[in-house]
């Protein structure tokens, strides 16, 4: 447990380092972004902790995938997972920082760890995304992203602003920017069609949240059609980013848990807010989507709770874990659920 939670806490200390740095970002007009709130009502995915079943008793557990000890590298605080066929890639952006790809069995297919400030190396990757044709993976440390080919080989990395808190690149080649709620700027996220185009102000910083620059283990995701979801900082919302929108798909209704805008305002905005941010009751641990599910993990008093969302049936269930077995749920493959286990193997849920 003890290697997983070290990566979760350097991310959090690395964005509350940054919380004072003034945005230098140039370019993103607030004249340009996109609407809020999408042209339907966002599905409420309801997160039910007073009647959670176990996650131990009542999910079938369909294997454990543990990764092969004896090879140079092994990752020891997983970040995040995209599972393509046969083949698991895995970042670790804090305890043996590389990205690394391994068969369903354990065996590993190489492990790219080359540490260090040169063009080619790689620090802190997170925000994995894996197309048909490449690896992309955002390095918060140099703050830049960074495509490798699909066997690990390095092939390309974009300088960003030293601002941005997360971001990650779309199957189009887009390349989208979080700031977090930055206390000197406005732009929360930002898109660009490419490397080289305008970037676009595309979600604003909510003015209760001002200088809360906290970044989730897990706000920009992609899911296994290749789309991209986003979990805004200290917001209850995912959002569908595609063609420089992002449409409100839903609301976390965490049935009254959930501290409202008067109370964040009031109790933990201020120069002091991380400190105060550490008792803010409930922290989202991660998302996970495929064409038929969705899969929420939240912290609550102490505890790990997930909830699955049915997208056709448009139901939720709620599960905790008691045991303290898990960390976060990592990604979805049909009704498969890879999640997180604190002896640092994935375990593999059922959820149909």
């Amino acid at each position: 447990m003890e290697k997983v939670k070290l990566s979760h806490f350097i991310l959090l200390v690395m964005s509350i380092l940054m919380a004072g740095c003034k945005n230098n970002y140039q370019g993103a007009g607030n004249e340009n972004a996109t609407s809020l709130k999408s042209d339907t009502v966002p599905y409420s995915v309801k997160f039910d902790f007073d009647n959670a079943c176990e996650i131990s008793t009542d999910l079938k557990k369909n294997g454990i995938i543990m990764f092969d000890e004896e090879t140079e590298n092994i990752p020891g605080g997983i970040q995040q997972i995209a599972v393509k066929g046969d083949t698991i890639f895995v970042v670790d952006p804090a305890k043996n920082p590389g990205l690394y790809a391994y068969l369903k069995d354990g065996s590993q297919l190489f492990a790219y760890c080359d540490n260090g400030t040169g063009p080619e190396d790689i620090v802190s990757p997170m925000s994995l995304a894996v197309t048909d044709s490449e690896i992309n993976v955002f390095d918060f440390s140099a703050k830049k992203l960074i495509s490798f080919s699909k066997d690990g080989r390095f092939k390309q990395g974009i300088n960003l602003s030293m601002d941005v808190k997360a971001a990650i690149k779309d199957p189009n080649g887009g390349i989208w920017m979080d700031f977090s709620n930055q206390k000197y700027g406005n732009e929360k996220l930002i898109w660009k069609k490419d490397e080289k185009s305008k970037p676009i102000t595309v979600l604003t910083v909510p003015e209760h949240l001002k200088g809360m620059t906290t970044v989730p283990l897990m706000n920009m995701v992609q899911l296994t059609n290749g789309e991209l979801r986003y979990i805004p900082s200290i917001e209850p919302y995912i959002y569908a980013l595609s063609d420089g929108r992002a449409i409100m798909m839903y609301e976390l209704d965490f049935m009254g848990k959930w501290p409202s805008i008067e109370k964040i305002a009031t109790q933990y905005q201020g120069n002091d807010w991380a400190k105060k941010f550490i008792n803010f009751p409930i922290h989202i641990k991660g998302v996970a989507e495929s064409d038929r599910w969705l899969v929420v993990g939240a912290n609550f008093n102490k505890k790990l709770y997930i909830t699955v969302y049915d997208k056709i049936d448009h139901t939720s269930r709620s599960f905790v874990d008691s045991q303290q077995e898990y960390y976060n749920p990592l990604y979805v493959e049909e009704s498969n659920l890879y999640m997180n286990r604190s002896d640092d193997s994935i375990e593999i849920l059922k959820i149909d």
